[in-house]
């Protein structure tokens, strides 16, 4: 479920960069201001709705490292945080400001989960042995 949430996730991501570099190409090349303006839209859109399968990953990313023993409580907390940042985004009503979804929070709520797999992949190798020692330990 994770691995599917986190493929859906960068696919749209990367839907959603190319429709902004075609808006952005489009605007360099004297193209009409309609075309550069969907395809902004399209790259706010598509960001925004890859909250829904980013947050799907996360969550069940966390669960799982969690039941697993392979994820310390503070690297799970950042899971945690970076879920509840995409939620908060993906269900803004603000059209301006820092809120809306070209606004510097929905801007910076992606280094969150950027944060949280870096976190992770920092403390994994040492969570993996600490449970590889506990499981020897316990002649399991």
């Amino acid at each position: 479920m994770s691995l599917a949430g986190c493929v859906i996730t960068q696919t749209m991501v990367t839907v959603g960069a190319s429709s902004g570099l075609a808006g952005l190409h489009a605007a360099a090349g004297n193209a009409g201001a309609g075309l550069a303006v969907l395809g902004w839209r399209g790259l706010w859109l598509t960001f925004g709705a890859s909250a829904v399968p980013t947050t799907l990953f996360t969550v069940t990313g966390v669960l799982g490292l969690r039941q697993a023993g392979l994820s310390p409580p503070w690297v799970s907390a950042a899971g945690w945080l970076s879920a509840a940042a995409h939620v908060l985004v993906l269900f803004t009503l603000a059209q301006r400001g820092a809120f809306a979804a070209d606004g510097i929070i929905a801007g910076l709520v992606p280094l969150t989960t950027v944060i949280w797999i870096l976190a992770l992949a920092a403390t994994l190798p040492r969570s993996r042995r600490a449970a590889a020692a506990a499981v020897c330990g316990t002649g399991g």
